[in-house]
C-alpha cells in the first residue's frame, strides 16, 4: 500500500511542468523502453516457439503419415509379390495399395492413363483434386520424399463422423447432402510402382487437412491477439517497475535539492557578515598602507562576492525546483528593463574594449516578473562579455513576433569564441562548461544558462543557442504576450 502511494506520487511529480522534469521523465521513459522490449523479446521468443509447435503437429506432421502410409504400401506389395504368389497383380494393387484407412486417399494411375481409387470419400475427393492439377499444368511429386499441397472444392467428410472401426468411411455411408463439394486441402505423395522391372502405375496417397489448416490459421489469430494483449500488459507493468525504479531516484534528488537549498540560505547570512567585516577592515589604515594586505584583502573580498553569487544561484535553483519561487505576474515595459541592464553591464564592456549596442526604438508592454526579467538580461549579457574578446561587439536586440504563437524575441548576440556543435545542446545544463579549461580565468560555475533557461520556462517561453566557433553566439528568447 505504501509502495503503492509512493508510485502515484512520483507519477504525480512528474506531471508537475518544471524544467527539470525533462530528465525524469525522459530516464522514465528510456526505462519502460528497455523493460518492454525486454518483455516483449521474451514474448515473441514464446509465440515462436509455440508457432513451431503447432506447425509441426498440425502442418507437418501430416506429411510424415503420408510418407509413412506410402512405405507401408509399397513395402506391402513387393515384399508379397517377392513370394511368386498365384494371386493376380490386381488383386494385390487393391489390397495393398488401393485399401483405405480413416482421413487418407489412394489413388493409382495407370501408364494407361486409366484412374483407379479406393472406395472411401477420400480417395474420391483425391482423384478430383489429381484431375483438376493435372488440368492446370501443376508438377505432382514422383517419389514419396516430395509433398504437394493441393487445394480445390470436392467431396469432403463432415469432421465429426467416424466409424467404430476406424477404417476409411465408404461413399454409400453418407446422404447427398454429405457429398457436395466442398473447399478441402490435402497432402500428397506419389511413388511410382514396378512389377518385374515393368511400370504398373504411379501411387498417390492423401490425406484431408482442411481441418487442421482452419485450427492453425485460427489459433494463429487468437495467438497473435493474445500477443498484442501481452505486449500492452508488458508495455504497463514496465512503466510500473520504471515508476519503482525511480522512487530511490526521486528520494536521493530532494534529500540533494533540500541540502543544496538549506546550505545555500544558512551560507548567505555568514557570507554577508563576512563581506562586512572585509569592507571594514579595508578602511583600516594599516592595511591601506600596506599593499600585499591590501592585495589579500582585497582577493578574499571577490571571492565571497563569488561564493554569495554562487549560493544566490543554488538557492534559486533549488526553489525553482521546488516549485515555491514563484513569479511576480505584472505588466511592465520590457525596452525598460533591457535599457537598466545594458547600462548596468556596460562599465564591463568598456573595461575590456567591448562595443555594445542595443536597439530598442518600440514599446514592448508584456506581462512578466520584472525582477526575474531583468535577470535574464544580466545572464545573458554578463555572459556575452565574458566570452567575447576585446574589440569585439555585444547586441541586444528586442522584436514583436507577429505569427503565432505571438510574442516578443530577444536576440543578445556577440563575435565572442563561440560553441562548439557538440557542446550546445548541454550549454543550459547545470554545471556544464564548454571549456573546463577557461573555469578558473573566466568566473562562472556554468549555473547562469540554467537560470534563465528556469526564467523563460516559467514565462511559457523558449531560450535557444546559435553558435559557431570562432564566429560568435546567438541566444534567442521567445517570450509569449
Amino acid at each position: 500500500m505504501h509502495e503503492d502511494s509512493v508510485i502515484k506520487w512520483t507519477n504525480r511529480w512528474l506531471r508537475r511542468r518544471r524544467p527539470n522534469d525533462n530528465i525524469f521523465k525522459k530516464t522514465q521513459r528510456n526505462l519502460t523502453w528497455k523493460y518492454s522490449m525486454i518483455l516483449i523479446a521474451f514474448l515473441l521468443l514464446f509465440v515462436l516457439i509455440l508457432y513451431g509447435l503447432l506447425y509441426y503437429l498440425l502442418i507437418f506432421s501430416p506429411t510424415i503419415d503420408v510418407r509413412e502410409t506410402m512405405e507401408q504400401k509399397i513395402h506391402g506389395l513387393m515384399q508379397d509379390r517377392q513370394d511368386d504368389s498365384d494371386d493376380s497383380l490386381d488383386e494385390y494393387i487393391e489390397y495393398y495399395t488401393l485399401y483405405d484407412t480413416y482421413a487418407m486417399g489412394n489413388v493409382l494411375i495407370e501408364p494407361s492413363g486409366e484412374i483407379k481409387t479406393g472406395t472411401s470419400i477420400y480417395s474420391a475427393s483425391l482423384k478430383t483434386l489429381i484431375q483438376k492439377a493435372r488440368a492446370h499444368g501443376t508438377q505432382l511429386p514422383v517419389n514419396r520424399n516430395q509433398h504437394v499441397l493441393l487445394a480445390g472444392s470436392a467431396i469432403r467428410l463432415p469432421e465429426q463422423r467416424q466409424d467404430e472401426d476406424n477404417d476409411a468411411p465408404k461413399l454409400k455411408s453418407f446422404s447427398n447432402d454429405a457429398l457436395k463439394p466442398q473447399p478441402i486441402r490435402m497432402i500428397i505423395t506419389g511413388e511410382p510402382l514396378y512389377s518385374k522391372g515393368k511400370p504398373i502405375g504411379t501411387l498417390y496417397v492423401g490425406k484431408d487437412v482442411t481441418g487442421s489448416y482452419h485450427q492453425f490459421f485460427n489459433l494463429m489469430m487468437w495467438l497473435g491477439a493474445a500477443f498484442l494483449l501481452f505486449c500492452a500488459l508488458a508495455v504497463y507493468f514496465s512503466y510500473r517497475m520504471a515508476a519503482k525504479a525511480m522512487v530511490p531516484i526521486f528520494a536521493s534528488y530532494e534529500q540533494q535539492r533540500k541540502f543544496t537549498a538549506d546550505a545555500s540560505h544558512e551560507l548567505r547570512t555568514p557570507l554577508s557578515v563576512l563581506l562586512s567585516s572585509i569592507d571594514t577592515l579595508e578602511m583600516e589604515e594599516s592595511v591601506e598602507q600596506n599593499p600585499f594586505a591590501a592585495k589579500v584583502v582585497h582577493n578574499m573580498k571577490e571571492e565571497i562576492r563569488r561564493m554569495i553569487q554562487l549560493s544566490g544561484s543554488l538557492l534559486t535553483l533549488a526553489r525553482s525546483d521546488s516549485g515555491h519561487s514563484e513569479l511576480h505576474l505584472d505588466e511592465h515595459h520590457l525596452e525598460t528593463e533591457a535599457a537598466r541592464t545594458v547600462e548596468s553591464i556596460r562599465p564591463l564592456a568598456v573595461a575590456k574594449g567591448i562595443e555594445l549596442h542595443y536597439d530598442l526604438a518600440d514599446a514592448f508592454v508584456i506581462r512578466c516578473d520584472a525582477e526575474r526579467i531583468r535577470q535574464l538580461f544580466i545572464i545573458l549579457l554578463d555572459n556575452a562579455v565574458k566570452y567575447t574578446p576585446p574589440g569585439g561587439h555585444v547586441s541586444l536586440t528586442l522584436e514583436w513576433i507577429y505569427e503565432k504563437p505571438y510574442g516578443v524575441l530577444i536576440k543578445v548576440s556577440d563575435t565572442g569564441i563561440g560553441i562548439p556543435a557538440e557542446d550546445q545542446p548541454y550549454v543550459f545544463d547545470r554545471f556544464y562548461r564548454v571549456d573546463k579549461s577557461r573555469t578558473r580565468q573566466v568566473e562562472g560555475y556554468g549555473l547562469g544558462l540554467s537560470i534563465a533557461r528556469w526564467i523563460t520556462e516559467a514565462h511559457q517561453g523558449s531560450i535557444q543557442v546559435y553558435s559557431s566557433p570562432g564566429q560568435g553566439s546567438t541566444f534567442i528568447v521567445r517570450l509569449p504576450v
